[in-house]
């Protein structure tokens, strides 16, 4: 996959802030799907859920906004 540099900024900004560098391949992957502005708005929904909604992880949350809300494709 090649990713510009700034996708792959986002990419990483992403997997840091969700503390889930694990799935780095995974946000790649989104951040050549998705726009930015769509993706920083799901993180920014994930990131302010307040901690006892969250059950399993942030990172688990964000990528089940980020499928079924259906963004704004490339």
């Amino acid at each position: 996959m090649n990713l510009t540099s700034q996708q792959e900024k986002l990419a990483l900004e992403i997997a840091h802030k969700l503390k889930d560098m694990k799935s780095i391949e995974w946000h790649r992957k989104m951040v050549s799907m998705y726009s930015e502005s769509y993706l920083r708005e799901q993180l920014q929904n994930a990131l302010t859920l307040p901690d006892e909604k969250v059950k399993v992880s942030r990172g688990a949350i964000y990528n089940k906004l980020v499928q079924s809300n259906g963004g704004s494709r490339y």
